[in-house]
């Protein structure tokens, strides 16, 4: 206790833990910074939206785990929320393909 006491220099143990975390965080080490980007295709999901349109109102879109908003959106819209799913399912296995392929 003393001893930061008489060299100013030095600080306290409880005001070193917050360095060391934003150091952790955020100093850009490839490690961690790689772990961070790694997703799996189980983060990926097909979700079908109803719009309010009475005619072809179904539109899919693919989101990931962890970010909002959507990755993907369909261009077109899907007279039945079967044909919708479908089409979202098969435009994700593209998408994983081309990213993991």
């Amino acid at each position: 206790m003393r001893l930061w006491k008489k060299r100013r220099h030095l600080r306290r143990p409880e005001q070193h833990a917050p360095l060391v975390q934003a150091r952790l965080a955020f100093g850009g080490g490839a490690a961690h910074i790689h772990g961070m980007n790694r997703h799996v295709p189980a983060d990926y999901s097909v979700v079908v939206k109803h719009q309010d349109r009475p005619e072809n109102s179904w539109r899919w879109e693919i989101h990931r785990a962890g970010r909002q908003g959507r990755i993907k959106r369909s261009s077109v819209n899907f007279d039945s929320m079967v044909t919708a799913n479908r089409a979202g399912k098969e435009a994700l296995r593209q998408l994983l393909s081309q990213l993991y392929g």
